[in-house]
C-alpha cells in the first residue's frame, strides 16, 4: 500500500512539473513577430490601419540593399552584387507558414496595408508594406502592385534575436 502512495506522488510530481514546462517559443516566429511589430511602431499609417500579413516567406530581396549588406559584410559593393543575386534567386517559390496569419487579426474588412517577409538568410530577412488599393484584394493570389508605393525593410537580426539593424526605403511601382 505504502508502495502505491509513493508512485502516485511521483506520478503526481512529475505530472504537475511537466505541464508548469513551457514550451521555448519558435525562434524563426518570434523574430517575424519582433519585426512586424518594429514596422507598425515605426509606420505611422500602419498604427490604426487594417493590415494583413502574407502567409507565405516569398524570396529574399536582399539585393534591394546590396549597398548596406556590403558595408555590414566589409565586402566591395562590384562584390556582392552577384553574391546577392544568386541568394534571391537560389530560393524563388514561396514557402507556406501558416503562423504568419498570427501577426495581426486578421480583420475581415479588406486591409488597408499588406505585409509581406521573406526568407532568412545569414539573419537577414527583408518585409514589404504594399498599400492596398484594389476593394477585391484576395490575400491567396496578392501579387506586387503595378502602381502605387510600398516601403521595403532589411532586417538583421543578432545571436540573442535581437534587431541590430534596420533599413528602409520607398519604392514607387510605376
Amino acid at each position: 500500500m505504502l508502495n502505491k502512495i509513493v508512485m502516485l506522488l511521483i506520478s503526481s510530481c512529475i505530472i504537475i512539473s511537466c505541464s508548469a514546462i513551457k514550451p521555448a517559443p519558435d525562434p524563426e516566429f518570434y523574430r517575424y513577430s519582433v519585426a512586424y511589430k518594429y514596422i507598425v511602431k515605426h509606420n505611422q499609417n500602419l498604427r490604426k490601419a487594417r493590415v494583413r500579413t502574407i502567409d507565405s516567406l516569398e524570396a529574399t530581396q536582399l539585393l534591394d540593399f546590396y549597398l548596406e549588406i556590403a558595408r555590414d559584410w566589409k565586402l566591395k559593393e562590384r562584390n556582392i552584387v552577384d553574391k546577392l543575386d544568386s541568394i534571391d534567386k537560389s530560393a524563388p517559390n514561396p514557402v507556406y507558414k501558416p503562423w504568419l496569419k498570427r501577426l495581426t487579426n486578421s480583420p475581415s474588412k479588406p486591409p488597408k496595408f499588406v505585409v509581406s517577409f521573406s526568407k532568412t538568410f545569414n539573419n537577414y530577412f527583408t518585409a514589404e508594406v504594399l498599400s492596398v488599393i484594389s476593394p477585391k484584394y484576395n490575400s491567396a493570389n496578392a501579387q506586387r502592385p503595378v502602381f502605387g508605393r510600398s516601403t521595403i525593410y532589411l532586417f538583421a537580426f543578432g545571436k540573442n534575436n535581437e534587431i541590430i539593424k534596420v533599413y528602409s526605403y520607398e519604392l514607387a511601382y510605376n
